[in-house]
């Protein structure tokens, strides 16, 4: 945690485990590439799977991962349902972290991209 951080600050005991369990839902790649999908706006399960680049039952899996931890919200339109962000901060937060990675890597000698382009869905006239 922050140096700075005053001791009132501090995270009481019996909330880290609710707090890692949102990390935790957030641990996984294919969960991130979703996320990083659904900063661009909201998408259906058909386009997700177009964007990462999974199966159907495989993006569902994690979309229902993030969906129980509050990270995405879902909507249904007909037959069809579309997921978002359920709040603007998980992109402050990724984007955090990303620069975290960024800043570690350049220490450790590696390239690291500033910005990873998404992904994007082609289109099947």
């Amino acid at each position: 945690m922050n140096r700075e951080a005053r001791s009132d600050d501090a995270i009481p005991a019996d909330f880290l485990p609710r707090v890692a369990a949102q990390f935790k839902a957030l641990s996984d790649p294919m969960r991130l590439a979703i996320m990083n999908a659904l900063f661009h706006g909201q998408r259906s399960v058909g386009e997700l799977t177009t964007i990462v680049g999974s199966s159907i039952a495989n993006v569902s899996k994690h979309l229902s991962v993030l969906h129980h931890a509050g990270w995405v919200v879902r909507s249904k339109a007909g037959t069809t349902v579309h997921y978002a962000l359920a709040d603007r901060r998980a992109a402050q937060l990724c984007e955090l972290m990303c620069q975290r990675v960024r800043e570690r890597a350049k220490k450790e000698g590696e390239v690291a991209p500033k910005t990873a382009p998404a992904r994007r869905a082609r289109r099947r006239d």
